[in-house]
């Protein structure tokens, strides 16, 4: 059974129906301070009428400020009398603003020094600040140690050094996937001793930011990893023809090699000690988590794009043969292997159009593979292969034909061609 909650004050008692919830957070609000003010025996009565909270005075929504900052009044006139001293209740609430300001500050010193502690030199911002930004990208926000345990490594194989004691990248070129449409492209990042840097660009395709972060090591005979790469919103496939700064192993000078590479060779000798030098790299590989699947994406995008610049070219070709969607091909189609065909068949090999596949073997430097696409001979109109045109119903090759065609063409012994097999087939037999 319901029982309904009477409120007692100076005013007249009010009614608090059972049950009842604010509908509003200001209502909530007003709820709990009259129910905190009914503790103190000073309560103002509360109404419900119609989904609006009013007292018994008809106080609105207008009023409720007011109403909380009476509430505060008497909390800091309560603070001062326990103070004392002759302090006003003003003078308490100045001076707690003023300490809880000044903790604000505090607390935020202690974390600053906090995270300088735990965190490497190189991301600190004394360290950031004395670095020379003439060089190289900004530095990365994320440390050296987090972009080796994160990210990709990349190595050099078949890493031959003669004369050099170490290598260091000064400028590192990728090959990478966008992860948002898939999409290949390069990036460029310039490094500046071993610090993290990063990189950023825009998708050549969908236009998204992407970045790595990049963290050169010190590569010689015994360590052929060159950096680590760290991408967001991306990932790494491949590595490009790079530039690498090479020490002298006699008089530690130090030159520039660019365009360093898979297949790379070259011999030379040092400007300052005369030392013989050779540099030779056979091969680079990314070793890491998902690599293999991405460059098995990278791949297949790069097969789609080759065959669709293929296709672009083929019919940029077609358009300067003269040939259009209603007027006929030349010679309609025919030539001079099959002079009874009226079509054109598109190769996927290439994307070109030919009468037939020994035309095609004739004027391309590789062999045909299977059409499954045709132009017709009479109106030029492109469509998967079949008997009859959906554009303008012409038949592809003649409609009356003397050979057997896998048992869709003549099936008429007397009238077959002397030149189709089927003709003399099964006379021998006897009844």
């Amino acid at each position: 059974m319901l029982t309904a909650i009477w409120l007692h004050c100076g005013a007249g008692p009010a009614l608090l129906l059972p049950g009842a919830r604010p509908q509003t957070k200001q209502e909530g609000v007003i709820w709990r301070m009259q129910l905190a003010a009914l503790r103190t025996g000073s309560a103002v009565p509360l109404t419900k009428t119609r989904g609006q909270v009013k007292s018994s005075h008809g106080w609105t929504r207008q009023w409720q400020s007011s109403g909380l900052r009476q509430t505060k009044k008497k909390r800091w006139i309560s603070i001062a009398s326990r103070v004392g001293g002759g302090r006003t209740a003003k003078e308490c609430a100045d001076r707690f603003r003023k300490s809880r300001s000044r903790t604000v500050v505090v607390n935020r010193i202690e974390q600053k020094d906090s995270y300088s502690a735990f965190n490497p030199p190189e991301r600190s911002a004394a360290s950031a600040s004395s670095a020379p930004q003439s060089r190289g990208d900004p530095p990365s926000e994320h440390s050296v140690a987090e972009v080796k345990r994160l990210g990709v490594e990349v190595r050099l194989l078949g890493l031959s050094l003669e004369g050099f004691s170490t290598l260091l990248l000064a400028t590192l070129r990728l090959q990478l996937v966008c992860s948002r449409c898939k999409k290949v492209g390069d990036i460029q990042a310039e490094c500046h001793g071993t610090d993290a840097r990063t990189a950023e660009a825009s998708c050549a395709t969908c236009k998204h930011r992407i970045s790595v972060a990049v963290a050169p090591s010190i590569c010689h005979g015994g360590c052929p990893s060159v950096a680590h790469v760290l991408g967001t919103d991306c990932h790494v496939v491949q590595l490009l023809h790079s530039d690498v700064m090479a020490t002298c192993g006699q008089c530690t000078q130090e030159v520039r090699i660019r365009n360093v590479g898979p297949g790379y060779r070259k011999r030379s000798s040092c400007t300052e000690c005369h030392t013989k030098l050779n540099l030779a790299v056979e091969g680079a590989d990314i070793l890491g988590t998902g690599v293999a699947h991405w460059r098995q994406v990278a791949s297949e995008e790069g097969d789609r794009q080759t065959a669709r610049k293929q296709l672009q070219d083929a019919r940029r070709h077609e358009r300067e043969l003269g040939i259009r969607v209603g007027t006929p091909l030349p010679e309609q189609g025919a030539c001079s292997h099959f002079k009874k065909s009226y079509r054109w068949l598109r190769f996927p090999c290439c994307g070109r159009t030919f009468p037939c596949g020994e035309c095609h073997d004739e004027q391309m430097d590789h062999v045909h593979e299977w059409a499954n696409r045709m132009l017709c001979g009479h109106c030029s109109f492109e469509q998967p292969y079949s008997r009859e045109c959906s554009n303008c119903g012409a038949a592809p090759t003649r409609s009356r034909t003397a050979f057997w065609e896998g048992g869709e063409g003549c099936r008429n012994q007397v009238t077959m061609s002397r030149n189709d097999p089927h003709k003399y087939k099964g006379l021998s037999k006897r009844s």
